[in-house]
């Protein structure tokens, strides 16, 4: 076993940290020592958010709610979870201490609220309101459509300082890259072909972005220019996640999970199963990734970023997926 895996289980640890803001204290985890996933619920067939040491021990169920709770994502500070939530009726977004304690819900009203992300510095969350892309302080207030109607828009991802989000929009007729300033302005179209283009992110220092064009993962400047294609082959290619070292992209050709140079050089098969692997993520430090495996369930493993110590971390009866760092 390797020693950045050795070093990240021994931090695999829940810290307590008192606080003097409402709400009797502020609960803290040290990000990377967490996994958060969400599981399927066999009795209500709903999903409820979970969170677990990276060794697969402590599991606690952190919304155990009868409405659909699902998409959890750990604050950068480690304090707040955000989550999507069904349990007043509408689907909305609501933070919780990583203990589950302290629900709030953010949104309100007749719509349908899914996918939040917290801004790098955590001071901002952004999510998808229908077909938009909004933004809010990390406690719910000021809320603003960025998109505002031109389309369907989807798919954020911040950029390293905040300042910015790529996104996919189908505002043109066809699915491409736009970027924007986290207000909503400069909003700025960086791809144009006849493929869709989608899921794009942003490497460590916002300098390029990685998306998929078709079944390919392209790169380019973050102003669009040197659109390349990195993988050129004829299997399917998804959900590109950079290291933060910026050194490796790692992805998924199909059911397998790869990782490549940035250039696209070294393609290298780091599952190699007759499973599929899907909803990846890999951790702070860059040297673990988390994944799912699906066979008759899907589970939730982990594995160095070199593809070694491959550990199944969930064994539940019903299925777990999308897990976060």
């Amino acid at each position: 076993m390797t020693r950045p895996f050795v070093l990240a289980l021994f931090l695999a640890c829940l810290f307590l940290v008192p606080g003097c803001g409402g709400g009797g204290g502020t609960i803290a985890v040290v990000v990377g020592s967490k996994v958060i996933f969400y599981r399927l619920n066999s009795v209500d067939l709903t999903n409820e958010v979970w969170i677990m040491d990276i060794d697969g021990t402590n599991e606690l169920n952190l919304t155990n709610h009868a409405a659909e709770d699902l998409n959890g994502s750990l604050s950068p500070l480690g304090t707040r979870i955000v989550f999507e939530s069904q349990r007043d009726g509408n689907r909305h977004i609501w933070t919780m201490r990583p203990d589950g304690s302290g629900l709030l819900q953010l949104t309100t009203g007749a719509t349908f609220n899914n996918l939040p992300h917290y801004s790098p510095a955590g001071s901002q969350i952004a999510w998808t309101r229908s077909a938009d892309i909004w933004i809010m302080a990390a406690n719910g207030t000021g809320q603003t459509n960025l998109t505002n109607g031109a389309g369907t828009n989807s798919s954020l991802a911040f950029s390293p300082d905040g300042t910015q989000i790529v996104f996919q929009t189908n505002r043109d007729g066809n699915v491409e890259i736009y970027v924007m300033d986290n207000d909503g302005g400069n909003q700025t179209r960086l791809t144009n072909s006849a493929l869709l283009d989608t899921t794009p992110v942003f490497n460590q220092d916002g300098s390029k972005i990685f998306w998929i064009r078709g079944d390919d993962i392209w790169s380019m400047d973050s102003n669009g220019a040197n659109q390349t294609n990195l993988t050129n082959t004829l299997e399917v290619e998804g959900t590109p996640a950079v290291t933060p070292s910026g050194s490796k992209v790692v992805y998924v050709r199909d059911g397998d999970i790869w990782s490549m140079d940035p250039t696209g050089t070294n393609q290298t098969d780091l599952t190699n199963t007759a499973s599929s692997e899907f909803d990846l993520a890999i951790s702070p430090d860059g040297s673990i990734v988390v994944y799912s495996l699906a066979g008759a369930i899907s589970n939730v493993w982990i594995m160095t970023i070199d593809g070694n110590n491959q550990t199944q971390l969930t064994a539940a009866a019903t299925d777990d997926n999308r897990p976060k760092f």
